[in-house]
């Protein structure tokens, strides 16, 4: 292989030590990854733009040695929105509800207060429309921009990892595929999300067969279809493949730890599938009475953070990990 030569540099500049700065973009990566598995997804997404930037400007932005922090970017940008997401939506339903009784209150004591002979209506001061607050997002990741972004670093690295045929590549373009299935239903594009995460599926059966990899596929398909009700019967059919699969795996293996560990993921997905048994025999129910039960839906985000932590798949336990963008035109590299 080439050594790796300075760059040129102008006359007042300093040489350009370019092996000094590939070394310090791989311990950046290696902080965003530790970021990353730890949740710290913000942080994680300024380390792999970061590494970016670096790497690109000295190897090329097409460089297949970039392709695993093209996908941790985009997967941490995704993780960016979706908890950015997910708070707002807790927050909005619990104000919701508050507001709810809110209501109830002063309608009682508007009763009380029109009985009162002392009562003067042209004294009662109105409430400024404008007092009522959005909630603010502080997560920098987490507006509209941030998925366009992941879109775009996600197909890339796609594009990258569709070129080998290497089962460790499979199986990082598989979490390509689930990356991009899981923003696909973030935008309510549930036929395409459906197509990436089969593909996805297909990737790790061919590759291992029933398997805990392959289950965490399953399980994150059913919680992606869960989002749409006219969905749940196929969300709980790939659930139940999950912890059946799960199942099997755990009544073969002779490791205490893995049965352990496996009996903590089949109790959770029992608890989500119950949730979701739940929340179908309750589709047709009144808004009113169903509203407890969407807000706990944000409970669904710390469950399969849990339940993929539990699996242990490769790509949690080594840190590893072209088609049209169904959002805006894809930007250039130089913009991330």
């Amino acid at each position: 292989m080439k050594e790796i030569e300075q760059l040129p540099q102008d006359e007042d500049d300093e040489p350009v030590d370019v092996e000094e700065q590939l070394k310090i973009a791989d311990e950046e990566f290696n902080e965003g990854k530790e970021l990353f598995l730890d949740g710290q997804y913000d942080d994680a997404a300024d380390y792999f733009s970061s590494v970016l930037v670096i790497k690109g400007k000295h190897l090329g932005e097409d460089n297949i040695t970039l392709a695993d922090v093209y996908y941790y970017y985009g997967e941490s940008l995704l993780m960016c929105y979706k908890n950015s997401e997910s708070s707002l939506f807790g927050s909005s339903m619990s104000n919701a509800l508050d507001k709810k009784e809110q209501a109830q209150e002063e309608e009682e004591a508007d009763v009380e207060e029109f009985n009162d002979p002392n009562f003067d209506a042209k004294s009662e001061e109105v409430p400024d429309e404008g007092e009522d607050k959005q909630v603010e997002n502080p997560n920098k990741h987490g507006d509209d921009e941030t998925l366009e972004i992941a879109w775009n670093v996600l197909e890339i690295a796609r594009n990258m990892y569709s070129r080998s045929s290497e089962n460790e590549d499979k199986m990082k373009l598989s979490n390509v595929k689930l990356a991009q299935g899981s923003l696909l239903t973030e935008i309510d594009q549930l036929d395409n999300a459906k197509k990436e995460f089969q593909e996805a599926i297909a990737i790790r059966k061919s590759i291992y067969g029933d398997s805990r990899e392959l289950a965490e596929v399953h399980y994150l398909y059913g919680v992606a279809l869960s989002v749409d009700e006219k969905l749940l019967p196929e969300a709980l059919e790939n659930l139940n493949i999950a912890k059946d699969m799960l199942t099997k795996v755990m009544e073969g293996t002779e490791k205490e730890e893995e049965k352990s560990s496996l009996k903590e993921v089949i109790q959770e997905l029992d608890s989500r599938i119950n949730e979701l048994n739940d929340i179908a025999s309750e589709v047709n129910a009144p808004v009113e009475e169903t509203l407890p039960e969407i807000a706990s839906e944000t409970k669904v985000m710390d469950i399969t953070s849990n339940i993929r932590s539990n699996l242990g798949t490769k790509r949690k336990a080594e840190g590893d990990l072209a088609e049209e963008s169904p959002l805006k035109k894809p930007k250039s590299t130089e913009e991330k």
